[in-house]
């Protein structure tokens, strides 16, 4: 009887970690897991902290989990470009102007190891941004006006996913042809002889034709 009761009890135990297990496995709103889920990452906005945002890692694997912060800095989240190389190697690229609070390039949780590595990149300045028309369409199409273009420089549209959705070299004048891009917040990517920078967040609504003018800071 006693062996009866034992297993019954070590079954139900099984049971409540795999349950447990389960419900860990799926990932909080904001989190981004590395390409094998053996790690995640995620944005921490402290409200008083002096720190405008700070990024975790959480090491996933096996039966031990573990957190560890990876950086903090005076820049808004979406000033940073955040992304995983492979399983243990995390890219990220931050606005030459900001302060760091904390920056480790090597984390840590028994074997498991994550490796930083850090690129600065200059600010593109928005001097405007507004609607200019309206389309019956489930895109938005983009105009981009570089002010102080030089050279032959790029502009791409980055999304939220960091993936770039298109690019074009602007004419002398600096003028960037139009796009038609989904509905989403983008940030335009500027390439060229002085290298790139990047712009906050802007919002394409579907159906409306946009007109953004920016320069190099």
């Amino acid at each position: 009887m006693n062996l009866i009761v034992r297993v019954l009890l070590s079954f139900w135990l099984l049971s409540l970690l795999a349950c447990a297990s389960s419900t860990e496995s799926i990932l909080r709103e904001g989190v981004i897991p590395s390409p094998e889920k053996t790690k995640s990452i995620e944005f921490i906005n402290p409200p008083s902290s002096g720190i405008n945002t700070q990024l975790l890692v959480n090491f996933e694997k096996g039966w031990i989990k573990g957190s560890a912060g990876v950086f903090a800095i005076n820049a808004l989240e979406e000033e940073l470009v955040v992304k995983w190389i492979d399983e243990e190697h995390l890219w990220v690229e931050y606005p030459a102007q900001k302060e760091f609070h904390q920056q480790n390039d090597t984390l840590q949780s028994f074997k498991e190891r994550l490796y930083v590595q850090y690129q600065s990149y200059d600010s593109c300045q928005i001097i405007e941004a507004k609607t200019i028309g309206i389309m019956d369409t489930v895109t938005a199409f983009v105009n981009v006006e570089l002010v102080n273009a030089t050279g032959n420089p790029v502009i791409w549209l980055v999304d939220e996913q960091e993936k770039k959705i298109s690019a074009k070299v602007v004419n002398p004048s600096g003028i960037w042809s139009g796009v038609h891009v989904p509905h989403g917040k983008y940030k335009i990517m500027v390439e060229g002889e002085n290298g790139k920078c990047y712009s906050r967040k802007l919002l394409f609504e579907s159906g409306a034709i946009k007109k953004v003018k920016i320069m190099r800071k």
